[in-house]
């Protein structure tokens, strides 16, 4: 076929089929409310007024994007022809990874460090209560706000191995069963992304309710009830690691930097 594989990567890229991650205030703008999302607003200087994240939450693409491109898909084992396939199904839809329902926000590691240092400020009037602590909201810019949902920067790699095998598994086959019969124009595959986008965002949300929640697991993370399954809502992946409760280095001395690398122990 003229063209060749090139030509139909370059069909996909003309299409309204987007599978590549766009700039985060993109993502910000098209993500809206929907998770743990922190509004800080700038004071001063250049940027005056307008909103970031300042490093507590980032904005997570529900199926990766890693997930959906060609080297991920069925491991690269299809066919020039099934691969033709896959890419008028994707030419023909029209989806943009980097839109809802494919989004949510996920706090980093950073609202978790700030949660310990203010329930072990320095100064006891200024100290706050764990009932403080779940009161804060991070819509508000509120620095220590806590979400009951995992962290994104803790086992990421391996939720995105669970999306890559659930869509090699219950997608890609399945469409390419049906290629006889629409070989020409491929399959508007639009409803079947926007259906595991909902499904591995609700999974999300659910384990971050886990175990009483992964605010409650980490506040209390250190008690007799907590201990065992502190880090099980905190994880992306579907089987957590498990690990020993850190201790708040804030109630005794330590550095932002040393805090980081504690935070999870062997957990990544």
């Amino acid at each position: 076929m003229a063209g060749g594989k090139k030509e139909h990567v370059d069909k996909v890229r003309e299409s309204k089929f987007n599978r590549q991650r766009c700039e985060t205030a993109e993502l910000r703008s098209n993500n809206g409310k929907d998770g743990y999302v922190f509004n800080n607003t700038v004071a001063s200087g250049a940027s005056a007024g307008t909103v970031n994240a300042a490093g507590q939450c980032e904005f997570h693409h529900v199926l990766p994007i890693t997930s959906l491109q060609d080297a991920k898909i069925l491991e690269d084992k299809p066919t020039d022809k099934q691969k033709e396939f896959l890419h008028k199904c994707m030419a023909t839809t029209n989806w943009n990874i980097n839109k809802q329902p494919n989004l949510i926000g996920l706090p980093t590691k950073r609202p978790f460090e700030q949660a310990d240092r203010r329930v072990a400020h320095k100064k006891k009037d200024k100290r706050l209560t764990l009932t403080q602590i779940f009161a804060l909201k991070a819509a508000s810019g509120e620095f220590g706000a806590l979400p009951n949902l995992p962290c994104h920067l803790n086992d990421h790699p391996d939720y995105t191995d669970e999306v890559i095998k659930d869509l090699d598994k219950n997608l890609w086959p399945d469409l390419l069963k049906e290629s006889k019969n629409c070989e020409d124009k491929g399959k508007n595959i639009r409803s079947l992304l926007q259906g595991f986008s909902r499904d591995w965002k609700s999974w999300l949300k659910t384990r971050g309710t886990d175990q009483g929640g992964a605010a409650d697991c980490w506040l209390n993370r250190e008690t007799p009830q907590k201990r065992n399954v502190w880090y099980i809502p905190l994880s992306m992946a579907k089987t957590p690691r498990k690990a020993d409760p850190p201790p708040n280095i804030y109630k005794a001395t330590g550095s932002t930097q040393d805090w980081l690398e504690t935070m999870f122990g062997a957990v990544k």
